[in-house]
């Protein structure tokens, strides 16, 4: 039988004296290898010398991670105060305790010094590269307002992998953060029941790739948020570099319009006329109608529904309130209905007194039965209906937009009563009101509201128009009118309603002009805004009156004291 296997242990410290091979060191492999105990050190560590040899030793081997405090007089024998003084002696602890103190002060003035003049060169340098040639307005913004990348940035940056294409400052984290939710949901008041935010999913992701976009969004938040006809200095900046850099663009020697240049001058022009600078608008529409056409014409964009909704909606915006030509024709959207033959019939009472009266052409009815359906449709999406997409139906509300526009500006070619011009007027009026849900202040048809304010003034002493239908102009004019003419105008004329209407309650003149076409979610709001204005406007005549009266009385009695007061002197001189 063979012998069992073994193992033998050598020792690798020759000094040891130990044969390789002994009894103690050969270890039996029968029932495979024997687990070896190893060396531990047991109980707290020794203390070490004062060597540093010795201190190595321990850390290694006895895992000991204490150091060796440093003793004080080996420190105080390295640093020593060099007296320049003839007094003899060394400074005390005091003396030497100030003069710290002094050299820290110092040290640290100095080094602030020098960071200050390397930001400013840095500054300096940034300031001669944004090419904006109106250091008046820029005077009134931070210096760093549009730092570019190379600047160096502070731990407390917005954007620390420098992902953007400029610095994101608070205040523009606030203006990005209302224009994706607060201006959303009123510029998109439609689209928003379908969770659709393309200021969130498609302007944003495409400004941060694009410096000349990312501006015009913050002069489109700052004008937003002000809604304002003065120049306010932030948007000023903001749209000078953005048309710097579309300029520079358009300038190269292959330009190429891309969907992201598009996307800035639809935005500036929108805000233009938002602010009421329609002049402006027109300068950018016509750039953009130059673009559209170097794109293929409007047809190329049909395929991308953002822009081509934005295109429509910004073309309507400016000539539905001039009643001018529009610069875009969509003709799939204009030629639909418009020569209808066979009459259409509506549910509207209101509409249906009016044609009794007028004898609408066929068209208008036509276009009064498409607009009662979409009508209805959105009051079913305010209550919660989703069996009607809201994009579909924006779109059927900007054709018949386009549909008006167009019979209003070929009325002089066919033969029409004057007062289905006012009707028509009315009702695009009325799509401007669901279509476009504003901000109090923002200018969106002045001009128009003003148009229909003067013709209805002209129909006064007609009978083809019905109280109940001049008091839904006068509604609609009310609730979007931002010029003070017409808004004064707007306040009389419901105050006047109020007080000479047969009606006797408020609810019963609503309901009286919810005949008409009638959104709830709108038009509710406008009615009880324009209400209260009204009777704040009787109030205060009012409140004049009595306080006319009070003083009238006040100036009597005075009168009469001073009668009084002679009657006494005459008296007493009379006794004299």
């Amino acid at each position: 039988m063979a012998a069992d296997p073994t193992v033998v242990i050598f020792d690798i410290n020759p000094s040891s004296g130990v044969h390789p091979i002994s009894d103690d060191l050969i270890q039996s492999w029968k029932n495979g290898p024997e687990k070896m105990k190893t060396f531990s050190r047991r109980g707290r560590p020794k203390k070490i010398a004062d060597t540093q040899s010795s201190s190595e030793t321990n850390s290694l081997f006895t895992g000991s991670t204490r150091r060796k405090p440093t003793s004080k007089s080996s420190t105080a024998s390295l640093y020593e105060f060099i007296a320049c003084q003839d007094v003899p002696g060394h400074p005390d602890a005091l003396a030497r305790k100030q003069i710290r103190s002094h050299v820290m002060r110092r040290h640290r003035r100095a080094r602030q010094e020098t960071l200050s003049s390397s930001y400013e060169d840095q500054n300096s340098l940034n300031s001669s590269t944004r090419g904006y040639g109106d250091h008046q307005i820029l005077g009134e913004l931070p210096e760093d307002q549009f730092m570019p990348h190379n600047v160096i940035r502070g731990p407390s940056s917005f954007d620390p992998f420098d992902s953007l294409p400029l610095r994101i400052q608070p205040y523009m984290i606030e203006l990005l953060s209302k224009y994706t939710t607060c201006s959303y949901e009123r510029l998109y008041s439609i689209e928003k029941y379908a969770d659709y935010n393309p200021m969130r999913d498609y302007f944003l992701p495409m400004a941060f790739k694009d410096l000349a976009l990312f501006h015009a969004i913050l002069f489109s938040s700052v004008c937003l948020k002000t809604l304002t006809v003065k120049e306010v200095p932030k948007a000023v900046a903001h749209l000078k570099e953005c048309i710097r850099l579309v300029n520079q663009r358009l300038r190269s020697p292959s330009p190429v319009v891309a969907d992201s240049t598009i996307l800035i001058v639809l935005m500036v022009a929108y805000t233009e006329k938002l602010t009421g600078h329609h002049k402006n608008w027109e300068v950018h529409m016509q750039g953009l109608k130059q673009m559209v056409r170097l794109r293929g014409g409007l047809k190329s964009f049909e395929s991308n529904w953002v822009l081509h909704s934005l295109i429509l909606r910004n073309d309507l915006y400016g000539s539905v309130d001039a009643l001018s030509e529009p610069y875009f024709e969509p003709i799939d959207l204009c030629v639909i209905g418009l020569d209808i033959q066979s009459q259409s019939i509506y549910e509207s009472k209101g509409f249906q007194k009016v044609n009794g009266l007028v004898h609408f052409r066929n068209d208008f009815n036509w276009v009064l039965c498409k607009i009662e359906d979409a009508t209805r449709a959105l009051n079913s999406i305010h209550i919660g209906d989703t069996t009607t997409n809201p994009l579909d139906l924006r779109d059927e509300l900007t054709s018949m937009q386009y549909v008006l526009l167009r019979m209003e500006l070929a009325r002089h070619s066919v033969y029409e009563h004057k007062a289905e011009r006012i009707c028509r007027l009315g009702v695009l009026l009325y799509l401007v009101t669901i279509l476009n849900d504003l901000l109090p202040g923002a200018s969106t048809c002045n001009m128009f509201a003003t148009t229909l304010r003067v013709e209805l003034g002209n129909m006064i002493e007609e009978r083809t128009i019905t109280p109940e239908f001049r008091w839904w102009v006068v509604l609609l004019i009310g609730g979007i009118v931002s010029d003070e003419v017409n808004k004064l105008w707007a306040k009389n004329a419901f105050e006047r309603i109020i007080l000479d209407s047969p009606l006797s309650t408020r609810h019963d003149i609503k309901e009286t002009l919810a005949q008409f076409f009638w959104v709830e979610k709108i038009h509710g709001e406008k009615f009880a805004k324009l209400w209260d204005e009204a009777l704040a406007i009787d109030d205060e005549e009012a409140s004049i009156g009595r306080m006319l009266s009070k003083n009238r009385l006040h100036e009597q009695a005075q009168q009469q004291v001073e009668v009084d007061h002679c009657n006494k002197y005459g008296t007493w001189l009379a006794s004299l």
